[in-house]
C-alpha cells in the first residue's frame, strides 16, 4: 500500500494578549540650563530591550526616553532628555518551550507635570500587545495506490494572512546643516518615521526596502531654532522563523523602536554633521491560500482496512476591507508663526458596532503641533481633538478587528496665521473566523485482515434509509461505487431496493 501526501505550514496564532504598561519617574534640569518658566512641548518613544522567558511568563525589559523642550526664565528654548527602564510582566496560556511570540508598543503618551522650575514629573502609559503563536505543520493523504479501494475525495480551501516573523534592523544616516544655517548648538528634539516599500523573500531572509523620514529640531551657535529633515532610503536584509516558499504577497510593516543622534564637527571643524542611528521593527505577514484536494473516506473491497482521521480548526479571513476618512480642519496658535516645526496626529476608536451589515464607527483624531516664529525665536505649541463618525458597509462582519491609522498630512500658515491641516485616516477592518478541516493522516491494513475474493458469492437485497448514499452503502458491504451505481442507478430515496451483486 502506497500513500501520497501533502502538507502544509503556517504560523497559528494562540493568542494576543494587551496589557497595559505605566511608568513614572523625574528628570532635573541641569545646572548648565536655566529655570523652566513654561513647559512647550514633550515627546517620548518606548522600546522593547529584551524579553526574559521563565515557565509561561515573560518579562520585558522597556526603555523609555523622553525629551521635554521648555521656556527658561530667561525667555530662551531649551530641552532637557531623559531615559527611564522599566518592566512589564506578561503572562501566556501557551507552553513557551514550543510557543513564540512577537510584541510591538502602540498608543503612547507622556503627561509632564511641572513640580518646580528644576524639577519635571514625567509619567508613561502605553499599551504593550503580545502575539504568541506556533508553527503548525497539517500532512494529509491525497490518494492512495492500492488494487481494489475504492476512494472519496473532497476540496476545501481558505485564505488568510499568515504572521512570518519579526526581527530588528538599524540604518546609520547623515543629516548635514546646509550653507546658511548656523551650527548646532543643541539638539532639541528629534523625529523619524519610517515607510516600508517592497519586501522580497529567499528562504528565510527578507530583504526590507523603504523610507525613513528624519526631522530634527535644534538650537544654533546663535541661539536661533532651526529645522533640518531629509527623506533616506531603508535596504536592509533581515532574517525571520519561516521558510517562505512563494515569495509573492509578502508584506512589510516597519516601525521606529529608538533613535540615537549625535553632533559632530565637519572638515572645517564646525557642528554642522548629525549622526542619526535609527532601531527599527519590521513585521512581516503573508497572505496565503490552502487549497485541500484530499482523500475524505477510502475503502477496499478486497481487504479491511483502517483509517486515522484527524480534525482541526485554520484561519479564514472572513471579511477584509479598507476605506478612508478625509479630515481638514485649522489650529489656532496663540501668538504669530513662521513656520511649523513638528505635526503629530494620533487616532483612537471609540466605538465599532455593527447593525444590518453596516458598521458605525466613531473615533478621536489627537493633532498637536510646533511652531516656531523666527522674528523673535519664539516656539509654541497647539492641540486639538477631532471626534469622526462614518457609516461602512461591511456584510456579514460581526467582530471586526478595526484598526486606524492617519497618513498624508498636508499643512500650511493661512494669511490668518493659523494652521491649516488635512489628513486622511485609513481604516482596516478585518474579521479573521475558522474553518473546520478534518482530513486522513494515515492508512494502513486492519489487524483482522480478510481477502474479499475468498468469500462466497452473496446477492443481498438492501432497503435504503435516511441517511444513505451510495458511498455508504457501498462501504458497508465492500463493493465497487461503480457496480452499485450500474445496478441500481445514481440516485436514492429512502424505502429503495438496492440490489447488491458479492
Amino acid at each position: 500500500m502506497e500513500l501520497i501526501k501533502e502538507s502544509k505550514i503556517y504560523n497559528k496564532n494562540l493568542s494576543t494578549i494587551s496589557v497595559p504598561i505605566y511608568t513614572e519617574t523625574d528628570v532635573i534640569v541641569p545646572d548648565v540650563k536655566p529655570d523652566i518658566a513654561k513647559i512647550i512641548h514633550s515627546n517620548v518613544r518606548t522600546s522593547i530591550e529584551s524579553a526574559n522567558v521563565n515557565g509561561n511568563k515573560v518579562t520585558f525589559e522597556l526603555l523609555a526616553e523622553a525629551s521635554v523642550i521648555y521656556l527658561g526664565d530667561d525667555d530662551k528654548v531649551r530641552s532637557v532628555q531623559t531615559s527611564h527602564n522599566f518592566r512589564q510582566t506578561v503572562e501566556a496560556k501557551e507552553n513557551l518551550d514550543e510557543a513564540k511570540f512577537s510584541s510591538n508598543i502602540k498608543g503612547q503618551h507622556l503627561e509632564c507635570i511641572l513640580i518646580n522650575s528644576r524639577k519635571l514629573g514625567l509619567r508613561l502609559s502605553a499599551q504593550l500587545e503580545v502575539n504568541f503563536y506556533a508553527k503548525e505543520v497539517i500532512e494529509y493523504v491525497t490518494d492512495i495506490v492500492e488494487e481494489g479501494t475504492q476512494k472519496k475525495r473532497k476540496t476545501m480551501s481558505t485564505c488568510f494572512n499568515n504572521f512570518l516573523g519579526a526581527d530588528g534592523l538599524v540604518t546609520k544616516n547623515i543629516l548635514e546643516v546646509p550653507v546658511g544655517k548656523p551650527s548646532v548648538s543643541e539638539i532639541l528634539d528629534i523625529e523619524a518615521t519610517a515607510e516600508p516599500g517592497e519586501a522580497k523573500a529567499a528562504g528565510n531572509k527578507v530583504l526590507v526596502k523603504g523610507d525613513l523620514s528624519v526631522r530634527a529640531l535644534y538650537l544654533g551657535d546663535d541661539e536661533t531654532i532651526n529645522i533640518l529633515e531629509n527623506v533616506f532610503p531603508i535596504s536592509e536584509i533581515v532574517s525571520i522563523d519561516s521558510d517562505i516558499e512563494n515569495e509573492s504577497d509578502v508584506f512589510s510593516k516597519l516601525s521606529v523602536d529608538r533613535l540615537h543622534c549625535l553632533v559632530s564637527t565637519d572638515s572645517d571643524g564646525e557642528n554642522r554633521v548629525i549622526s542619526v542611528d535609527a532601531y527599527l521593527k519590521a513585521y512581516f505577514t503573508q497572505k496565503v491560500t490552502f487549497d485541500f484536494e484530499r482523500l475524505d473516506d477510502v475503502f477496499s473491497v478486497k481487504k479491511d482496512i483502517a483509517v486515522t482521521r484527524m480534525v482541526t480548526s485554520l484561519p479564514k479571513t472572513r471579511v477584509e476591507k479598507e476605506d478612508v476618512i478625509t479630515i481638514s480642519d485649522v489650529l489656532n496658535p496663540d501668538c504669530p508663526i513662521t513656520n511649523v516645526a513638528d505635526l503629530k496626529i494620533s487616532t483612537t476608536v471609540m466605538s465599532d458596532e455593527v447593525l444590518d451589515g453596516k458598521l458605525s464607527l466613531r473615533g478621536e483624531a489627537n493633532v498637536s503641533a510646533l511652531y516656531l516664529n523666527t522674528a523673535d525665536n519664539s516656539m509654541g505649541s497647539a492641540y486639538k481633538a477631532i471626534p469622526f463618525e462614518k457609516m461602512i458597509y461591511v456584510g456579514e462582519c460581526e467582530a471586526p478587528d478595526v484598526r486606524l491609522e492617519a497618513v498624508k498630512p498636508i499643512y500650511n500658515i493661512n494669511i490668518a496665521g493659523e494652521i491649516e491641516f488635512s489628513f486622511n485616516i485609513k481604516v482596516d477592518i478585518t474579521e479573521v473566523g475558522e474553518a473546520e478541516f478534518d482530513y486522513l493522516t494515515d492508512i494502513d491494513y486492519a489487524e483482522c485482515e480478510e481477502e474479499r475474493d475468498n468469500r462466497p458469492y452473496a446477492l443481498r437485497i438492501y432497503y435504503a434509509k435516511d441517511g444513505d448514499s451510495i458511498w455508504s452503502i457501498a462501504k458497508k458491504y465492500r463493493v465497487s461505487v461503480g457496480t452499485l451505481v450500474c445496478e441500481n442507478g445514481e440516485s436514492l430515496a429512502a424505502g429503495q431496493k438496492i440490489i447488491i451483486q458479492g
